[in-house]
């Protein structure tokens, strides 16, 4: 007898033998006046065996077996005991009780263990025998529910559970009932939720679980309980929610832990990891309107629920694609719901089916791509190209699938690689010439983000971790409930503004002022808010916030979900002045290839124009100083104006080719009340300024598509040539009042400019370089003074300014013209080769890449304005006007049927005409009118 019984025991701790209990009875009697739940368990077998069950905050009576009582023995688990059952007639009765309180609270109470359940599921069913007693303030979910009698509930659960549904303890609740496809919704909520909010609620629920059963998954039980809670969790057949049962962010939480229930309770995953990320996979993330950017934003979150959710779909991308997975996963489920017992579990059909052991996070790590070493190598044989590149995983490894793009100038070509070591060499042979390659456009990998990724909106505030900064302790009264909402989020607070350069390298929010140095204009009343990319760092960001009291940050609170998707808003009271969505950000890891990328000197430093752009955003003027006919230069110039319009819409351009006197028509052109030719004809474009207008023209289009303000800067052109050739002196009383404020002493510049003077041939037309420097240094005066008039006038708004790069080298021209007017908030950039380069020549210094530019039709002609038309004096050889029969001593009086009063009148015409087109010309020969076309080659 010894030796059985020392048997038995190596069978409890060591191999329990495998037995099926086919179903279970609780019966309940709870007493609310002694807060005591007595019942008794009783369990059928179809086997001998070990059985192990449950004892959290029990207390076990007694356990029999007929007549027989049976021991009770200690289980391997913490809160679980293990019985014998040695006989299948009869049933296991096992007598148990439990404190259960009654006292009202504001709150639900909520018992999950309070019958001694078995560790196998297990379909069963639960009668109440005082059902009247206690039906006003107790709730068990069920799936069906039938009542024999006032005293009796029986509440049946068909749908095998590992753990039983809890019992809620309810104080005055509104009970809701919503029917769905046969399955039913019993909804508890607060008794304030009206009926007017339960008719919009009920309508948008029943639209989006239509949806979620039609294309994802069918619910698995026959009801479902849902209540207000203070905590978000799923029980089985129960929900708790903790968010206000409206706006985006509920609907995601909502399918989120509705999916939660149907996997741990419907399908019983039991792995932690696997549960979370089919949690937000079936959950959310399916019903999403737009996948790409749910992950994306997921991604943003830095999140256990983002690298758990990347975990699983990487493998699932890698091994099957979504769309296979989905297709797999959808003939899976519906044998379980039909049979579960003739599918294999849940995890084992996904490890074999995504060809992973098992689910482990632990060395998953956010991962960074980085391309280097691409070459772009003509291919003459084929005609194309060769693109090669080398991709490098930095920070942690896996084997990665990767989606690709190869862009040219009209088309592109997508591409999937496998990166299956730390670096990877590329090649691909294209037709065209690529001019960027874009990773991972889909967001289908766990990885950082460049700030050109970033979507910037006051939601970012709630996914991202940062450092808060407040000028001074006084102001923490004012922000406090704006400070208590993001401490989840907030790293750190500090009582100071820090100056711009030694910003840390992290995300940053700024209270009631910006960082020191960082131009930022920032209304007095109400509350502002705006987000930007972070001036050191290109994977951070940085928000600025101004409330003028704590009344408006209360208005936020009730505002916010209004707000969230922009990046920038003011509102005051409830008025809302104005809100801005920020253009969309890069998709994907962009990467513009060598001929397409401008690079430049920071002294010493190589740095591309995306990198400096944080920079530059920190200040309020932007001088770009260009050489005139560089069709590269324009280019870049219109690449910075984007780059800043993106974060700051409200900004202007300072033109040097336009002079004061016509701001009015620049006006006019950005309101749409003349076109282009008007445009040109009013300020006199090609009398004025002899540099081709399209060369131009891409910035112009630009700034009148986004209503972006241009700024006359120069001085009229009579009053610098009357400098040029005679001084200042020679100017009229009327004349000098026109003229900025003027500093003559400058030895430095003036040592510059003879240099320069001295390889020119101003000395052989007479010209005094006392009067080049006068008119050099007035030009440079007036456009920093011009500048300046309007960024006062606008506080509000940056400004680039657009001149030749002579008016600022070593910031001897217009900088030292503004740090004179006591400004200093501007950064200076240098295109084009420079003779002598150092520390001092600007802020930046870029050479774009040399970029083709077809200058305007010449007819080979030299003319000269006369009364009647414009005279030929001369034809050149071989000339478009010599083909054409044009002879010296011709006027030419209309073009294309426009009077010619002006070479600049040509210039127009021809300045708008593409090659191929014809140009008709009424010329006067001697008596004779003569009309002619000419094919413009």
């Amino acid at each position: 007898m010894f030796f059985f019984f020392l048997i038995f025991l190596f069978l409890l701790k060591v191999s329990p033998l495998k037995a099926d209990i086919l179903s279970a009875r609780f019966e309940l009697f709870i007493s609310k006046e002694k807060g005591l739940l007595q019942g008794k368990a009783l369990f059928f077998f179809d086997k001998e065996g070990i059985y192990t069950f449950s004892q959290k905050d029990l207390e076990i009576l007694s356990a029999k077996q007929g007549e027989e009582s049976l021991k009770l023995y200690s289980a391997e688990k913490e809160g679980f005991f293990k019985v014998l059952v040695k006989d299948t007639k009869s049933p296991l009765l096992i007598a148990f009780e439990k404190k259960i309180s009654f006292k009202r609270t504001p709150f639900l109470k909520i018992y999950e263990d309070y019958l001694p359940f078995p560790e196998t599921p297990l379909s069963f069913e639960i009668v109440i025998n005082n059902y009247s007693e206690v039906q006003e303030s107790l709730i068990i979910p069920s799936e069906e529910e039938e009542f024999p009698n006032k005293e009796t509930a029986i509440l049946k659960i068909e749908k095998p559970l590992r753990n039983p549904p809890p019992i809620i303890i309810v104080n005055a609740l509104k009970k809701k009932v919503i029917d769905l496809n046969q399955k039913t919704l019993v909804f508890y909520l607060n008794p304030s939720f009206s009926e007017r909010d339960w008719g919009v609620f009920e309508k948008n629920i029943k639209k989006r679980l239509e949806r979620f059963e039609r294309e994802v998954l069918s619910l698995p039980f026959k009801r479902l309980f849902i209540f207000s809670h203070f905590e978000e969790k799923a029980l089985p057949l129960t929900l708790f929610l903790k968010k206000e049962l409206k706006g985006d962010l509920f609907w995601d939480s909502f399918l989120t832990l509705l999916t939660e229930e149907i996997f741990r309770y419907g399908l019983l995953v039991e792995d932690k990891n696997l549960l979370k990320a089919l949690s937000l996979y079936f959950g959310a993330y399916k019903l999403s309107e737009n996948k790409i950017w749910y992950r994306k934003n997921l991604i943003l979150t830095s999140s256990m629920e983002a690298q758990t959710f990347f975990y699983f779909y990487e493998i699932l991308e890698r091994n099957i694609g979504e769309e296979n997975f989905d297709k797999a996963f959808k003939v899976y489920y519906e044998k379980f719901l039909a049979n579960a017992s003739s599918v294999k579990p849940v995890e084992v059909f996904l490890g074999d089916l995504l060809e992973t052991k098992k689910f482990d996070l632990e060395n998953f790590k956010r991962v960074s791509l980085k391309v280097k070493d691409f070459e772009i190598l003509p291919v003459e044989e084929r005609k194309g190209y060769r693109l090669r590149f080398l991709l490098v995983q930095e920070g942690t490894f896996r084997p990665l699938k990767i989606k690709l793009k190869i862009l040219d100038e009209k088309f592109g070509k997508e591409e999937v690689i496998f990166l299956n070591r730390e670096s990877e060499s590329y090649e691909f042979l294209l037709k065209d010439k690529p001019k960027e390659i874009v990773l991972d456009p889909e967001y289908k990998i766990f990885r950082t983000l460049s700030y050109r990724e970033l979507p910037h909106t006051w939601k970012s505030l709630s996914q991202l971790k940062f450092i808060a900064y407040l000028p001074q302790k006084e102001y923490y009264s004012l922000y406090r409930d704006l400070i208590e909402k993001l401490r989840p989020n907030t790293l750190a607070l500090h009582y100071s503004q820090p100056e711009l350069q030694t910003l840390p390298k992290e995300n940053l929010l700024f209270l009631h002022l910006p960082p020191q140095n960082y131009h930022l204009y920032l209304p007095e009343e109400g509350f502002f808010f705006k987000i930007l990319p972070h001036p050191l760092s290109h994977e951070h960001i940085i928000a600025i916030v101004k409330a003028s009291s704590t009344k408006e940050i209360h208005n936020l609170l009730k505002l916010e979900d209004s707000l969230n998707n922009y990046s920038e808003f003011h509102f005051q009271g409830k008025k809302i002045v104005y809100k801005r969505i920020m253009e969309d950000s890069e998709k994907g890891i962009t990467v513009k290839l060598t001929e397409e990328r401008s690079y430049g000197l920071k002294p010493k430093n190589l740095e591309s124009l995306e990198t400096i752009l944080p920079e530059l955003l920190s200040s309020q003027l932007i001088l770009i100083g260009e050489n005139h006919n560089e069709y590269s230069h324009h280019l870049f110039q219109l690449e910075v104006i984007k780059s800043i319009y993106h974060y700051y819409p409200q900004l202007a351009i300072g033109l040097e080719m336009v002079q004061i006197p016509f701001q009015k028509y620049l006006d006019d052109f950005i309101e749409g009340k003349i076109d282009e030719k008007e445009l040109l004809e009013k300020i006199e474009y090609y009398d004025r300024w002899k540099f081709d207008y399209p060369l131009y023209r891409d910035i112009f289009l630009f700034a009148r598509e986004k209503k972006i303000k241009l700024v006359a800067l120069d001085l009229p052109s009579e009053i610098v040539k009357k400098v040029f050739k005679e001084g200042i002196n020679s100017l009229s009383k009327e004349e000098k009042m026109l003229l900025p404020e003027l500093d003559l002493y400058r030895p430095e510049y003036q040592s510059f400019l003879e240099k320069i003077f001295q390889k020119h041939d101003f000395k052989d037309n007479g010209t005094k370089f006392s009067y080049f420097f006068q008119a050099q240094v007035l030009r440079d005066e007036n456009m920093a003074e011009r500048a300046l008039e309007f960024i006062k006038k606008n506080p509000s708004y940056k400004m680039v300014v657009l001149v030749g790069k002579g008016h600022l080298e070593y910031g001897y021209g217009i900088p030292t013209s503004l740090k004179k007017r006591n400004f200093y908030n501007f950064k200076s950039i240098l295109l084009g080769e420079e003779e002598k380069v150092e520390p001092s020549l600007a802020d930046y210094w870029f050479l774009p890449e040399p970029k083709a530019y077809k200058p305007l039709p010449k007819l080979g002609v030299i003319l000269e304005e006369e009364k009647e038309g414009l005279k030929v004096k001369e034809v050149l050889k071989d000339s478009l006007a010599e083909k054409a029969g044009i002879l010296p001593g011709d006027i030419l009086l209309r073009a294309d049927d426009k009077e010619l009063k002006k070479i600049s009148d040509l210039k127009i015409i021809l300045t708008f005409k593409k090659e191929k087109d014809l140009l008709r010309l009424e010329l006067l020969r001697k008596t004779q009118k003569i009309t002619i076309e000419i094919l413009l080659e």
